[in-house]
């Protein structure tokens, strides 16, 4: 241990040095809000910072953030200059993953977060997924658009799944694209499937061509729908529909 002499001044560093810890340790690249909030009983600005759990995914390996467990949160804790330093860069430039479900999801986890933290945020993504399926919208389409199909038969099961898919990119989808086109703030916008990824300025996003917009779901909805349709051949709707409905809503893709 560091004896009182050894005592590494953090502030004393050059500012570019400053800069190239608090990167390291806080920009991994992409962050995905999580489905649970802490309740922090500190009032340090550090744990101001994580009112909103978030997963940081590094070479592919999921982590959640937390001021106790990640070494880079524990940095803003050391002096007002780190703390400062350093939730400007995590939120600045990071990219914010939507969280899966829909738009109202979305809404609600950006409404959590602190304004100044919002303002900072400069780059967001959204992935078009089987994961945005949550049980809440699956059970809110059967509830107001589904409820009349009877499920006899294999070719009614996949008139389901063709269902399915088409409301999840015109009802839920679309809905999350205008949630990013109102975010003023954004600089860069990724829109992702499993297999292409397309990247927008954020003016150049907020006026997509509606052509444009439906090509990139039309592919989008053609995966889930072919990811849906290869469940209900191998185990039939009821059972799929189970599997849906029993993991939980996703925290990130």
């Amino acid at each position: 241990m560091a004896t009182p002499a050894q005592v590494f001044r953090y502030t004393s560093l050059p500012a570019e040095l400053r800069n190239a810890i608090m990167e390291y340790a806080l920009v991994p690249g992409d962050v995905y809000p999580c489905a649970k909030q802490p309740q922090p009983k500190s009032t340090h600005p550090s744990r101001k910072l994580l009112r909103a759990v978030f997963k940081v995914r590094i070479a592919g390996v999921d982590h959640h953030v937390s001021t106790k467990q990640q070494p880079g949160f524990q940095l803003l804790t050391t002096c007002k200059t780190a703390y400062q330093d350093g939730h400007y860069m995590f939120y600045s430039m990071n990219t914010f993953h939507l969280p899966t479900g829909s738009a109202r999801d979305s809404e609600h986890w950006l409404n959590r977060l602190q304004p100044d933290h919002r303002s900072m945020i400069k780059s967001a993504a959204m992935t078009f997924s089987l994961a945005d399926l949550t049980p809440h919208c699956l059970a809110e389409m059967e509830k107001i658009w589904l409820f009349d199909i009877p499920l006899k038969t294999r070719q009614l099961e996949h008139r389901m799944v063709f269902e399915v898919s088409y409301l999840l990119c015109w009802r839920y989808w679309q809905e999350k694209i205008r949630f990013l086109q109102r975010w003023d703030m954004l600089e860069k916008v990724q829109l992702r499937t499993r297999s292409e990824t397309w990247s927008f300025d954020g003016e150049a996003f907020r006026g997509l061509e509606a052509k444009e917009e439906r090509r990139i779901m039309d592919l989008a909805r053609e995966e889930v729908k072919s990811e849906l349709e290869s469940m209900v051949d191998e185990v039939g709707w009821k059972a799929t529909k189970k599997a849906l409905m029993t993991r939980g809503a996703a925290s990130g893709v």
